[in-house]
C-alpha cells in the first residue's frame, strides 16, 4: 500500500506552515515562533541561499537545487525524528488560494483520509516542530561541513554521466505524493524517486537545470544510503540505546500447487503491505512460491526452474529494497532437494536454510521429494559455511555467484528458521525465550487438505500477534497496541487471500528474558559456535521511533470452537475449490438426512461468506471475490444482494424419491432449500431405481443438464455442476453405503467427519446461521430409506452398531493405533459404564453374546469384519476434506491393503482368551 494522498503543503521550503497538519490543540512547546502566516510573510530557510545552482530561465534562478535539494536535505535533518507521515508537493499545486492547477477542495478531504490511514499526529517537541529555535540552532548550513563539496560532486557526475543521459525523469502531471517515516527510511531510493518526481514539475525550471539538479540529488542520495557508493556522511546513530524494537510481519498466504504467477503476485502484495507498515523483515509460507501440494511435481526439474523464475521476478523490482525478506521454495544444492528457506535483501540473495526435520506422518510425505539438510559434526569442514551456486537467471539479475548456506546475523539479532516439524517440539524452546513468527497457507491449494491460517507472533512465550484462523473473522487489535490502526491487518480478513500479521517485538526483552535464566546461560556459554551468515542490515528502528512504537502486547491465543472449525474449514475449502475449477456451481443429492444437510449447510455457509466478504472485506480482497463471483455465475454485472441470491445461483439440489422414500424426509429436504435460497427439485428414480449404481448416474446427469435448463439466457447458459457427496467417517470404516453409487461424487466436505459430530454441527448451524430446518433434520433418527415402510429402516440397526459406537472403535484403530485386540482391552474398560450396546447383526438367536465381555468382544469382531470385506470401496471413495485425524482416507492418511484376511483367525482366538481369562478370573463358568 502506497498512499498517494496530498494534502495542502507540508511547507518545507518555509517556516512551520505544516503545524497546521500536526499540531495538537495545546498549540507548539514554550518560545516556539512558528505561528500560522500568510504565503507572502513565509521566510525562507537560510540554508537554501548558499546550496548550489546551476542555470538561469526568464531572469530568475532555477527551482532545482534551490528547492528539490530542500525537499532531500529536510529528510537527512529529521532522518531520526521524521514526521508520521512526510508530504511532498510542488509548491505552484499548493497554495491557499485557488489556482488553476490545484484544488483545495479536493486536497482537504484527502488529508482527512490521510490521517485515518496513518494514525494520530504525533505530540510536538523541539525536534519535531520546524520554528524560528530549531532553524536557528539545529537547522542550519553551519552544522553541515558537506554543503561546500556539493558542487563539486555536481561537477564530477556531469562530466561522467550527463552526455549519456537524456532524461533522469519522467514528467507526470500531478507531481504530490506521501510517504510514512517508516517507507522513507525502509525505501530511501524509492523516495528519492519520488521527490525527483516532485521536482521536476517546477514550471521555471529548463531541461539543462534539471538535468543538473537531477544527478546531483542522485548522488547526495546515493552518498548516503546505497551500500556501493563510499560514505561521506550519515545520519547520527543513537547506538544501542532504547527497547531494540523492530517491526516484523508474517502473513497467510491463499496459494495453489504449481501456481507461479497467482503465487508470485500474493507474495509480492504481502512484501508490500509489510513495508507500507514499516517492517523491516517479512516471513512467509513453507513453499510458497510453488504452493505446499505439487507432491510429485516436485520431482520434475521444471518445477525448480519456474521457482527461480519467481524468485527473480522478486529480485528485479525494489521490493526487496530495506526489508529482509525469507521466501520458501524448493532448491537442489549438489543434484539434492531440499526445502528452502532463500532469503533476499536490497535486491540481492543473501543466502539459503533448507529444512533440517522433515513431515513425513499422516498426509505429509516430505521425504518423498526432499532430504533433509544435515552436516556432520565430525566433519573437517564442520564450522564453514557450505556455498550453494545460484543458477544463471539470478546471476545474470545480481552478479552474485554463490551465497552461503546457515543461519543469518544481521547487525543487531540473530535468525534462524523453523519450518514445519521442527517447530512441533516446541516446549523446549519456551524456557529460552526469543522471537517466533509463524506463516502459514491459508485455503485449498489443490488437494485434500485445507490450511488454515492463523499466522502468528510470540515473543517469550507470549502470543502478541495474530492473523485469523480459518479464514475467518478477525478479531479486533488492541487500540493502544500501537499508533497505527492497520498495523495487524483490516478488522476482516475473511477470504482475502493475502494477510499481512505484524508485530512490534522488543529485541532487549529477548536478552533480558534469556540472561535472567542462569542455566540456560551456562549451557549457551559452552556450546560450540554455529557459523553464520553475516547480514549488514539492522532489523530495529531508529532510536526516536522506538520511543513512540510500544511493543506488542501479549494477549491469549484465540482460537475457534470444534463446530466454527466445521462451518469455517470445509466451507473455505469448497469457494477455493469452485472458483479455481472453472466450474458453475455445485449440485446435490439433497435426501432430507443430516449427512446431505450438513453439506447442503456448508455450501450455504460459503455463500454466507463470500457476501459478508464483499461488504466487509478489504478492497482488494472484495475486488477479487466479486471478480470471481461474476465469472462463476457467468453474469458479468452480477453482485449478489444477499447470501440466499448467491447460493441460488450456485447450489443446485434434488430430492431422488422412490417408494420407500417418507414425506417427512421430502418435506425436511423442501424446507431446508428453502431456507438457504437454492434452486431445488424432486424426482422419482422408481423407474430405474433396480438398475445399479441409478444414482450416480442421475446425479451426473443432472448437473450437466440443470445451468441449461435453469438459464434462459444463452449467452451464461452451459458449463457444468461439481457433484457434492455426504458419506461420512463412520459409514466409510463400515463400508455402509454403495460403492459407485450415491458415495460417488466429484467432492465430498463431510468426508472426514463422523456422524456425532455432524449432528452436533447441524445444531450449531441452525442456532447461529439463521437455518432452523437444521435443528430439526438433527433430532431425526438416520435412515437410509431404501427399504420398508417410513421409519421402518434405521440406520443403527441395520448396521448393527450404533454411530458412537462406530467413533469410539475409528478412534481407537486409527487415532490410537490399536488392532483387534487393543481395540477390545481399552473399550473393555471405556463402556464398562452399564450402556447398552446395538445388538450383533452377525451373532444372534443362540449365538448372541449374554456377558459384558462377549458383547464388546462381538462388537470389535464386527466393526474389523466389515471393515475388512469393504475396505476396497475406500478406494474409489470420492475426495474429501481433511477434518480429523480420525479420518479413514485411503489416499494418504490411512493406508490399509484393500484385500485383507476378514477373518482374523489369530487376533479374534487371543480376544475369545482375553474374554475367557477374565471370565475366569471372576470365577464364572
Amino acid at each position: 500500500m502506497t498512499p498517494a494522498y496530498v494534502d495542502s503543503h507540508l511547507r518545507i521550503k518555509h517556516q512551520c506552515r505544516r503545524a497546521e497538519i500536526h499540531r495538537p490543540p495545546q498549540g507548539c512547546p514554550s518560545g516556539c515562533t512558528c505561528g500560522p502566516r500568510p504565503p507572502a510573510e513565509r521566510p525562507v530557510l537560510k540554508y537554501f541561499a548558499v546550496l548550489p545552482n546551476y542555470g538561469q530561465a526568464a531572469g530568475r534562478k532555477q527551482g532545482g537545487s534551490r528547492e528539490v535539494v530542500g525537499y532531500l536535505q529536510f529528510v537527512i535533518d529529521f532522518w531520526e525524528n521524521l514526521p508520521n507521515v512526510v508530504i511532498f508537493s510542488q509548491d505552484d499545486r499548493t497554495q491557499l488560494r485557488p489556482a488553476p492547477w490545484g484544488n483545495l477542495d479536493i486536497l482537504r478531504p484527502q488529508l482527512r483520509e490521510w490521517k485515518k490511514l496513518w494514525g494520530p499526529d504525533r505530540p510536538l517537541s523541539r525536534r519535531s516542530c520546524m520554528c524560528d529555535y530549531l532553524r536557528e540552532n539545529s537547522y542550519r548550513q553551519g552544522n553541515y561541513y558537506w554543503y561546500k563539496s556539493m558542487s563539486a560532486m555536481q561537477e564530477r557526475l556531469m562530466a561522467t554521466n550527463l552526455s549519456a543521459r537524456s532524461r533522469t525523469v519522467t514528467w507526470p502531471r500531478a507531481a504530490t505524493f506521501a510517504a510514512s517515516r517508516f517507507q522513507i527510511r525502509a525505501q530511501p531510493l524509492w523516495a528519492f524517486e519520488q521527490i525527483h518526481r516532485v521536482a521536476t514539475v517546477e514550471r521555471a525550471c529548463g531541461s539543462v537545470g534539471t538535468l543538473t539538479w537531477a544527478h546531483s540529488m542522485e548522488r547526495l542520495w546515493l552518498e548516503l544510503f546505497d551500500e556501493r557508493v563510499p560514505k561521506a556522511f550519515r545520519p547520527a546513530s543513537p547506538g544501542d540505546r532504547g527497547l531494540g524494537a523492530c517491526f516484523g510481519a508474517t502473513c497467510n498466504l491463499n496459494q495453489w500447487a504449481m501456481d507461479f504467477r497467482g503465487n508470485l503476485e500474493r507474495i509480492e502484495a504481502s512484501i508490500r503491505e509489510a513495508k507500507a507498515a514499516g517492517c523491516t523483515f517479512r516471513t512467509g509460507p513453507e513453499l510458497e512460491v510453488t504452493g505446499y501440494s505439487c507432491e510429485d511435481s516436485f520431482l520434475e526439474a521444471d518445477t525448480l526452474a519456474h521457482a527461480w523464475e519467481s524468485l527473480a521476478a522478486l529480485l528485479a523490482s525494489d521490493l526487496t529494497d530495506g526489508i529482509l525478506c525469507d521466501i520458501g521454495m524448493p532448491v537442489m544444492h549438489r543434484n539434492v532437494s531440499y526445502n528452502c528457506r532463500v532469503v533476499l535483501l536490497n535486491r540481492r540473495v543473501v543466502g539459503v536454510r533448507p529444512k533440517v526435520c522433515l513431515a513425513n506422518d499422516g498426509n505429509y510425505r516430505e521425504m518423498r521429494y526432499f532430504t533433509p539438510w544435515f552436516i556432520d559434526p565430525t566433519s573437517p569442514g564442520y564450522g564453514a559455511l557450505e556455498q550453494y551456486y545460484l543458477p544463471r537467471i539470478v546471476r545474470e539479475l545480481t552478479g552474485q555467484r554463490t551465497v552461503p548456506i546457515g543461519i543469518f546475523a544481521a547487525l543487531d539479532t540473530a535468525l534462524a528458521f523453523e519450518t514445519c516439524e521442527a517447530l512441533f517440539p516446541s516446549g523446549r524452546a519456551i524456557p529460552a525465550g526469543g522471537v517466533y513468527l509463524y506463516a502459514n497457507q491459508k485455503g485449498c491449494d489443490g488437494g485434500r487438505l485445507y490450511f488454515d491460517g492463523c499466522a502468528m507472533a510470540w515473543v517469550n512465550g507470549e502470543c502478541v500477534a495474530q492473523g485469523s484462523p480459518f479464514e475467518g473473522v478477525q478479531y479486533p487489535t488492541d487500540p493502544v497496541q500501537t499508533q497505527y490502526p492497520n498495523k495487524v491487518g483490516s478488522q476482516f480478513e475473511g477470504l482475502d487471500e493475502v494477510e499481512v500479521v505484524v508485530a512490534t517485538v522488543s529485541l532487549s526483552d529477548v536478552r533480558a528474558f534469556r540472561a535472567s535464566f542462569i542455566a540456560r546461560s551456562s549451557q549457551a556459554a559452552s556450546a560450540a559456535s554455529i557459523p553464520r551468515v553475516e547480514v549488514d542490515f539492522a532489523l530495529t528502528l531508529p532510536y526516536a521511533d522506538q520511543l513512540c512504537s510500544a511493543p506488542s502486547r501479549p494477549s491469549p491465543p484465540r482460537l475457534h470452537s470444534a463446530m466454527e472449525e466445521i462451518a469455517l474449514g470445509p466451507s473455505g475449502w469448497l469457494w477455493d475449490y469452485l472458483r479455481r475449477s472453472g466450474q458453475r456451481g455445485y449440485f446435490l443429492p439433497l435426501s432430507g438426512g443430516a449427512d446431505s444437510s450438513s453439506t447442503a449447510a456448508l455450501v450455504a455457509i460459503m455463500c454466507q461468506r463470500v457476501v459478508e466478504e464483499l461488504g466487509a472485506g478489504s478492497e482488494r480482497s472484495r475486488s477479487r471475490v466479486l471478480a470471481d463471483v461474476r465469472r462463476v455465475t457467468k453474469r458479468a454485472d452480477y453482485t449478489p444482494p444477499d447470501w440466499r441470491d448467491l447460493c441460488g445461483k450456485v447450489l443446485v439440489t434434488c430430492y431422488m424419491a422412490s417408494e420407500f422414500s417418507g414425506a417427512e424426509t421430502r418435506a425436511r429436504a423442501a424446507l431446508l432449500a428453502e431456507q438457504i435460497g437454492c434452486l431445488h427439485t424432486s424426482i422419482s428414480i422408481d423407474g430405474m431405481r433396480s438398475a445399479a449404481r441409478s444414482r450416480m448416474v442421475m446425479a451426473y446427469f443432472m448437473a450437466q443438464l440443470m445451468p441449461w435448463a435453469t438459464d434462459g439466457d444463452e449467452t451464461t447458459a452451459g458449463g457444468s455442476l461439481l457433484v457434492l457427496g455426504s458419506a461420512n467417517v463412520d459409514e466409510a470404516l463400515r463400508g455402509y453405503y454403495t460403492k459407485y453409487d450415491c458415495s460417488a461424487a466429484d467432492l465430498n466436505p463431510i468426508g472426514g467427519v463422523n456422524k456425532r459430530d455432524l449432528k452436533a454441527f447441524l445444531e450449531w448451524a441452525g442456532r447461529e446461521r439463521g437455518i432452523g430446518v437444521l435443528a430439526r433434520v438433527a433430532d431425526a433418527p438416520p435412515s437410509a430409506e431404501l427399504t420398508g415402510a417410513e421409519g421402518a429402516q434405521l440406520d443403527e440397526e441395520d448396521m448393527g452398531m450404533s454411530y458412537d459406537e462406530l467413533a469410539a472403535l475409528g478412534y481407537c484403530r486409527k487415532v490410537e493405533r490399536c488392532g483387534p485386540l487393543s481395540t477390545f482391552l481399552k473399550l473393555r474398560d471405556r463402556w464398562a459404564d452399564g450402556r447398552a450396546l446395538t445388538p450383533s447383526i452377525r451373532a444372534r438367536g443362540a449365538a448372541a453374546p449374554v456377558t459384558f465381555d462377549e458383547q464388546v468382544a462381538q462388537k470389535v469382531k464386527d466393526f474389523y469384519f466389515y471393515h475388512a470385506i469393504n475396505r476396497h470401496k475406500m478406494t474409489t471413495l470420492t475426495p474429501s476434506y481433511h477434518a480429523e485425524s480420525y479420518s479413514p482416507d485411503d489416499n494418504r492418511f490411512d493406508l490399509r491393503p484393500f484385500l485383507q484376511n476378514a477373518r482374523f483367525d489369530e487376533q479374534f482366538k487371543a480376544i475369545d482368551e482375553a474374554v475367557a481369562a477374565a471370565k475366569a478370573a471372576r470365577g464364572e463358568s
